[in-house]
């Protein structure tokens, strides 16, 4: 929820953030770049759960070019392609996890399907 809520934050016209950003673009931009080096360390942290529970090495990808300059860095940035996919990971398995959190609540007592 609060992912949901930065990027209403930093896209949407006319709140607070994206009004002291001073345009959406720029707004678009810096989620961007949040997104794809937040989603490289939840990665990280899905690749150290299954090494846990499933005792199943996953390989590391290779470490993002975003060194240099600031334009280097932001250019890094938005061609890796490691990062990409962990962003298109978390965008996909968002509705997932809704689901099983219904189930979930579903199986514990907590709703009721309509007319049961």
């Amino acid at each position: 929820m609060a992912g949901i809520a930065v990027v209403v934050a930093l896209v949407a016209p006319g709140t607070a953030v994206s009004a002291s950003r001073g345009s959406t673009i720029f707004g678009l931009l810096v989620l961007l770049l949040v997104a794809t080096g937040g989603a490289r360390r939840v990665g990280a942290a899905c690749r150290r759960l299954a090494a846990l529970l499933l005792v199943e090495r996953v390989g590391t990808p290779a470490p993002s070019a975003d060194q240099g300059g600031m334009f280097d860095r932001l250019g890094g940035r938005l061609r890796d392609g490691p990062s990409w996919r962990a962003v298109a990971y978390m965008v996909l398995k968002l509705p997932v996890a809704a689901f099983d959190l219904y189930a979930l609540s579903f199986w514990a007592g907590l709703v009721n399907l309509p007319g049961t």
